[in-house]
């Protein structure tokens, strides 16, 4: 006589083949369907909680016929009172909770985004049966039309998410990683000096000081919008806030307040956006269009709009003061301290060789015989 249930694949729904133990289409988890005294039972997971695979649901099913010929058949038993706390979907949600005070509201809001519209196919999976193979499955389901950096970020966040749950027992090990395809980002590049002053003088007037202010001092857009008249003192400013997402945050990108020593033109700049003013909560650059602080957004847009170059605001501004230094012969660790980084190999991805500096080393080999004055010679 033939067991009661159905053995049934997790993903496409298929009855399974005994024999096999991967489903056609891939996948190995199964669940057991039953119909027993008029209603219909789904049994995902033995009675330790562990998704079931085909030996283990067949395992089960036998079980479940013999309880039910014997008239002991309990169907709460093979439904695990916690096997909702275990699923991708539960934990996400507490791990997004748990970071929501750590993480800048950009990051948290992004993390948000991934969960609500990318990572569905992981909701209703148990976090301990995740393998390469679910991964790579989701990661390859991914639309073709997202870059290959936003998939790179997303792949990141689960990274993050697995070693979470590693630290706190949730799980023994991270699985592996999906094989991820190269980013598509433009690298960064630097302006040259004369060139940030050609693309300074595209921009409207009464909006200059402040991009100039930025080449000068090398902040980060978002911090230079979030300066207040009490961070000044004395030709230094404190970093001490930023903005994410136009929201402004009361901490830094390194979670760290800094002193930035200021040129002297960076500190003119200063001097003249406060004035005569003393109060210590104002911005200290007014956005003369709205009467209140800048948005890092109306800056990176103005940029857009009003120059020629394909660099963007950070790197026409900050990246940009990173290579001049650079060239002008500065000390690494200077330039770290100036742009304000803890660690030196990021100062590194902040210098850019310039073409103009690239084609004085060309033109200017030693041991490289002059083609030209040879052939001159030779006639």
């Amino acid at each position: 006589m033939p067991l009661r249930g159905t053995i049934t694949c997790q993903r496409c729904g298929k009855k399974r083949n005994i024999l096999s133990k991967f489903c056609s289409c891939g996948y190995d988890n199964v669940f057991l369907k039953l119909d027993y005294k008029g209603q219909r039972y789904r049994f995902f997971y033995d009675k330790e909680g562990r998704s079931f695979t085909i030996t283990t649901a067949m395992s089960a099913q036998v079980q479940i016929d013999s309880a039910i010929r014997q008239h002991a058949f309990d169907p709460s038993e093979w439904i695990p009172f916690n096997a909702n706390e275990r699923m991708f979907s539960v934990l996400f949600e507490k791990f997004l909770e748990q970071k929501r005070k750590k993480l800048h509201p950009g990051t948290y809001h992004v993390y948000d985004v991934y969960y609500r519209i990318h990572f569905p196919p992981l909701h209703n999976t148990d976090v301990r049966d995740i393998r390469l193979k679910h991964l790579q499955g989701w990661y390859d389901g991914l639309p073709v039309k997202l870059s290959g950096k936003y998939k790179k970020n997303m792949t990141d966040c689960l990274r993050a998410f697995f070693n979470w749950l590693v630290r706190w027992g949730d799980l023994k090990e991270c699985p592996i990683m999906p094989d991820i395809e190269s980013p598509d980002s433009v690298p960064r590049t630097a302006l040259e000096a004369d060139t940030q002053i050609e693309q300074l003088a595209k921009i409207p007037e009464p909006f200059r000081d402040f991009i100039e202010f930025l080449m000068e001092a090398g902040l980060r857009p978002a911090e230079g919008c979030a300066l207040k008249i009490q961070d000044y003192q004395r030709g230094r400013l404190l970093i001490q806030r930023t903005y994410s997402r136009n929201v402004l945050i009361e901490t830094t990108k390194g979670k760290n307040k800094t002193w930035r020593t200021l040129s002297t033109r960076a500190n003119a700049l200063v001097l003249h956006a406060i004035g005569n003013d003393i109060n210590p909560d104002r911005f200290i650059f007014v956005n003369p269009a709205t009467g209140r602080g800048y948005l890092p957004e109306f800056l990176r847009k103005m940029w857009r709009t009003h120059t020629t170059v394909p660099q963007d605001l950070y790197s026409s501004t900050r990246h940009s003061l990173g290579t001049q230094l650079a060239e002008s012969g500065t000390p690494k660790k200077y330039i770290q301290e100036i742009l304000g980084h803890k660690d030196g190999r990021s100062t590194d991805v902040y210098m850019h060789p310039s073409d103009s500096r690239k084609r004085e080393y060309l033109d200017n080999r030693n041991k490289v015989v002059d083609i030209s004055k040879k052939r001159q010679n030779d006639r």
